[in-house]
Parts: structure tokens; C-alpha cells; sequence
């Protein structure tokens, strides 16, 4: 009251000059192919004035914040029967000397190739859609199929049955990760057709959806941008985008992960993960305090952390608190009655 300092408690959206609807609306048609110039035509006409690299690092943002509390959730209604396929996506920054055969490099006849080249691995359920793992590498050998069932392990229940295009990878990562002599054995199922001649339609979808957002930004900066945009669309689509295949649900709800996101899904998934991570961060700093808790209090305050005293504390008191909180991050401002443990929050 002295300082007559006012803020907003706004989680997932402090500090930010737009409002919360026109961040998320702009993360939302964003991941369903608008370009950014389009985004911020349509947010000028309402009155928002930005520029289009903002909705760039809106997109950092909302990976930042989501993908940590997402990830943590295990789909428990999946049907146990996998796809997994891969495909190339043009990565600029990315020259893929793996993909190039000794001929093209001599003689720069197949343009493909000769590019920014990089392979996406998608995995998912066949029957709630679960998009399961993205992951981008530089090949696509054994030990790049390897790492994606590894990745499939983390985040799911062992499938039934995993579904490929006959890609000799598969057959080699599925003998070191996934075989066992003890039965029922993890089914492996090569279906080298494609289309309806294949088994393998859904994921190819799936890699439809990634496609249309690729050849509107006409191809993606480097590995590390490409691969982020990826796992932001896997969010979306397992969260917020309702699927027509499965009755409008979405993904996770189909796999049994429901949420409760209302209205504007993606500010109210973001506001989601935003609490429960700062949540997290004050269940760590009261466990180590013990019952030293009793005698301060948290304020998560904008983009930082303080640790306040509610009464004068003796020196040894104020020693055994400074030593743990420390530990965690903070440090000591003296500023007369407003003295404080202070530490950024993370991501800041």
C-alpha cells in the first residue's frame, strides 16, 4: 500500500501487452495453418496492434509453459494398437548430408536431397488418435527408431501392437526395445501398402495435418524451432482440437485425460499449467522448509518469488531458513521492513 504498487494476478500471461484472448486466439490459428502476416492482419482489424514476430514467441511461450505439465499425464484408455511412420520435413538451417547418395552430391541432380532436409517420427493410437511422440532427427537408422519407441515407453502404456511401414528401423528397434520371450509378445505388424492398401492411414493423416503447417511457412528455420513447433502441435492437437474421427473429442479426452478446459481452450490450458507450475514450485520450497514454514510466507509476485518473515525472526531462526532457501535459488534483499528472500520465476 505504501508504494501504491499495483499489479494483476494473471498466470501464464503476465507482463504481457496483449490480452490473454488475443494470444491464445492467435496460438490457435496458428497451429491451424494461418501464417503469422494473416494473424496479425486479423488481430489489427480487431483492434490489436502487433507485429507478426510476436506471435512467434507466443508460440515459445505457450511450449514453455504447457509441454512440462501435458507430458506428465499417461493416457490410460488407449487401445494398445500403435502406428508410427515417418516423413521428411525441409529444415533450412539443417543441411542432411545423411539423405544425399554419393551421386547426388556429385552431381546435384535430385533437388529434393540435395536440401535442408529432416525426418519427423510420429507415433500415435489407433483408436482415441493420441499423438504419442514427435521426434525430429538427422536419419532415419536404428538407433533414430530406437529412440522414438524409447520416447513411446515414457509416455504410454506398452502397446498390443505396433504398426509400420516395413522400414527395416522399425523391425531392428523393435527387437531391442520391444521383444520379449514371455508371452503375450508386443505384436510387430509391417504393412508396406499405402493408403487404403495399407494399415497405416491414420498416422499418414496425421502427417497430413503436420504438412499443411509446413508449406504454409514454406519450410522451418532450424531443428531445434522445427522440433518445437512440433511437440506445440502435438499439444494442440491431443488437447484442444476436437477430432471428428472420435465423435469431436479430443485426443486426451478419448484416452481418458479430461482437463476441464472451458471456453477458450488454449488461454484455459495455459492458465492450467501455469498454476500447477508454480504450485509445484511452493509444494518444493514448504517441504524443505519443514515447520520453518509457519514462520514466513510465499507471494508469488508478477515474474518472481518471495519468501517474506511474518514476524522478526531470532538470528537463528533467520540463518536455518536463509540456508534452504538458498539451496533453491534465492537471494537475500535487505530493504528495511520490506526485506526478502526473492528469486525470478522459472522461465524468466
Amino acid at each position: 500500500m505504501d508504494c501504491k504498487y499495483r499489479f494483476i494476478v494473471n498466470p501464464a500471461f503476465e507482463n504481457a501487452k496483449a490480452t490473454a484472448k488475443s494470444i491464445s486466439s492467435a496460438i490457435d490459428l496458428y497451429m491451424k495453418g494461418i501464417s503469422t502476416r494473416r494473424i496479425e492482419e486479423f488481430l489489427t482489424n480487431e483492434g490489436v496492434s502487433i507485429d507478426h514476430s510476436s506471435i512467434c514467441r507466443w508460440i515459445h511461450k505457450f511450449n514453455a509453459i504447457v509441454k512440462p505439465y501435458v507430458d506428465s499425464f499417461v493416457p490410460s484408455q488407449v487401445s494398445g494398437v500403435y502406428h508410427v511412420d515417418e516423413m521428411l520435413l525441409h529444415v533450412r538451417n539443417e543441411k542432411n548430408e545423411a539423405n544425399m547418395t554419393l551421386e547426388n552430391k556429385e552431381n546435384h541432380t535430385n533437388r529434393k536431397f540435395d536440401n535442408h532436409y529432416s525426418w519427423l517420427w510420429n507415433l500415435m493410437d489407433s483408436t482415441t488418435r493420441f499423438w504419442i511422440c514427435s521426434r525430429l532427427t538427422q536419419k532415419r537408422g536404428f538407433n533414430d527408431a530406437r529412440s522414438v519407441f524409447k520416447e513411446m515407453k515414457d509416455r504410454a502404456p506398452l502397446p498390443k501392437a505396433i504398426i509400420h511401414d516395413g522400414l527395416p528401423s522399425y523391425d531392428e528397434a523393435y527387437q531391442k526395445e520391444l521383444y520379449t520371450h514371455m508371452h503375450p509378445r508386443i505384436q510387430n505388424i509391417r504393412s508396406i501398402g499405402s493408403g487404403k492398401l495399407g494399415l497405416n492411414p491414420k498416422v499418414e493423416r496425421l502427417n497430413g495435418t503436420v504438412r499443411e503447417r509446413e508449406c504454409v511457412m514454406r519450410g522451418l528455420d532450424n531443428a531445434e524451432a522445427a522440433q518445437e513447433l512440433i511437440d506445440a502441435m502435438r499439444i494442440h492437437y491431443n488437447f484442444i482440437r476436437g477430432n471428428q474421427a472420435i465423435g469431436g473429442q479430443t485426443p486426451a479426452e478419448a484416452a481418458g485425460i479430461n482437463l476441464n478446459l472451458t471456453g477458450n481452450k488454449t488461454e484455459s490450458l495455459m492458465r492450467q499449467a501455469a498454476i500447477h507450475a508454480k504450485d509445484i514450485e511452493k509444494e518444493s520450497i514448504v517441504k524443505d522448509l519443514g515447520i520453518r514454514i509457519n514462520k514466513v510466507q510465499i507471494l508469488h509476485e508478477g515474474d518472481c518469488i518471495k519468501i517474506k518473515a511474518k514476524t522478526w525472526l531470532e538470528r537463528k531462526d533467520w540463518t536455518e531458513i536463509n540456508d534452504i532457501v538458498r539451496v533453491q535459488g534465492f537471494n537475500w534483499l535487505s530493504n528495511g521492513r520490506d526485506s526478502c528472500w526473492i528469486r525470478m520465476s522459472k522461465g524468466q
